[in-house]
């Protein structure tokens, strides 16, 4: 708890010490009260109690955490990640699981299988990231597997299996299919509809800090190094995106004649987002066994809409966005064991906790410009997304949570408390002060 109460002080001082001018002054007239929804709490199934857990592939790590990481949504492209790295494991297809892959951000569904069938992709390291233990005769309780559905893409998806029951020789399994994408991280580049996007990957090191990863490899399995890899090349595709998305912001913030120093420091969020991209980028080629960039980006357009529609999209895209990408970040400093890694979370952190400040300055301005009809709206779109937090799909085994953690990533589990405490413990007291 301590580090949401420092978090949210150091947002709420750099936020004031952003000079927007004499339209500072809060009009504090809305009829809207703001109620934050009640507290909901994690699943009560967390890593951290998952007992019998065993990988197939050689462990790795104790304590670490994840990156950062914030709303949830679909995330369009037409490639998605990285390449296998183990060359013992050749490209399969694995059109036998009868599941029809779609490329979007969320898909899921029910099958049963053989017994036989179940124990032996428990059993295979080459599609395997974890399982749960269970009795020999019995069905595979649990399980993340490999998407090598074909060569040479850049495809980042898990197959999850959560058993429900077993008749005979017959599993009966929930299947979740993530294609990587389903949280935005920071403040996202994202489409009318909301969707994020992102560029597509090639082969090229022009995006690569120099970083020397070589200690922190050396224990690690390879199917493990490709799903700590697979993590880092998601933020790094969502740090590339939040360049063209502080672009935009510039030209929408120009367009509504906002005072200086908010045009300033979105430029200079802009290059901050250089940085941490080329930081990922490297530790997510590291990961991966092969240098990774990516290929062009199109922006959309700025959305030169109403000033109370700037306010919703800058709560949504940069309020909610960079305060849990800080928090996040935070905590996964807090547990990550790999020097290059910790300095790169380092000064994401420093950098993202101004972004956060910079979107909450410019929400507090656009409602001392705008008065009751942009508080009102920002009150309406905060009550809206209070209530979008997702379940996680699965919950990881405590080892693989763990190896997780050591270099860098949170689990799904961390990351939606993560989101939920930052929504309880900052984001909540903020917006009910700013909008007193």
């Amino acid at each position: 708890m301590n580090d949401i109460i420092a978090l949210r002080k150091r947002l709420a001082a750099a936020a004031a010490a952003i000079p927007i001018g004499a339209a500072s002054m809060l009009t504090g007239c809305a009829d809207t009260e703001y109620q934050p929804a009640a507290a909901t709490t994690a699943a009560s199934n967390g890593t951290s109690e998952t007992t019998g857990a065993t990988n197939t592939p050689n462990t790795s790590g104790t304590s670490g955490t994840t990156g950062t990481s914030g709303t949830s949504g679909t995330t369009t492209s037409t490639t998605s990640s990285p390449p296998r790295i183990d060359p013992d494991c050749p490209p399969r297809d694995r059109g036998e699981l009868t599941i029809n892959y779609e490329d979007g951000c969320y898909s899921e569904g029910e099958w049963d299988l053989p017994l036989s069938q179940a124990a032996a992709m428990a059993n295979d390291a080459c599609s395997l990231y974890w399982t749960v233990a269970g009795d020999e005769d019995a069905c595979p309780p649990d399980m993340q597997l490999r998407d090598v559905s074909s060569q040479g893409d850049y495809r980042a998806r898990s197959l999850y299996m959560v058993l429900q029951g077993q008749e005979g020789d017959r599993c009966y399994y929930y299947w979740y299919l993530d294609s990587g994408g389903c949280v935005q991280e920071g403040r996202a580049l994202t489409s009318d509809e909301h969707e994020a996007l992102v560029a597509e990957l090639r082969e090229g090191s022009r995006w690569l800090r120099p970083m020397d990863m070589r200690e922190a490899l050396q224990t690690l399995s390879a199917s493990w190094r490709e799903a700590i890899g697979m993590g880092w090349l998601w933020s790094a595709r969502y740090e590339h995106a939040s360049v063209a998305s502080f672009a935009r912001t510039t030209l929408e913030l120009m367009a509504h004649g906002a005072p200086p120093a908010l045009l300033a420091a979105a430029q200079q969020a802009g290059i901050d987002e250089v940085n941490h991209a080329r930081d990922c980028f490297a530790i997510a080629s590291a990961y991966l066994g092969r240098p990774i960039e990516p290929e062009r980006l199109e922006s959309p357009a700025p959305r030169y809409g109403t000033l109370a529609e700037l306010a919703v999209e800058t709560f949504r895209e940069g309020v909610i966005g960079e305060t849990v990408a800080t928090l996040a970040a935070e905590r996964s400093l807090a547990q990550c064991g790999v020097a290059p890694i910790r300095d790169a979370l380092e000064a994401i952190i420093a950098d993202e906790a101004q972004h956060a400040a910079l979107a909450w300055a410019t929400v507090r301005w656009a409602i001392a410009e705008g008065g009751a009809e942009v508080q009102e709206a920002v009150l309406q779109a905060a009550a809206e997304l209070r209530q979008t937090i997702p379940e996680p799909p699965i919950a990881f085994p405590a080892n693989f949570a763990r190896a997780l953690r050591f270099h860098g990533r949170l689990e799904p589990e961390a990351m939606r408390q993560a989101t939920l405490d930052a929504w309880d413990g900052i984001i909540d007291p903020m917006l009910a002060e700013l909008t007193a």
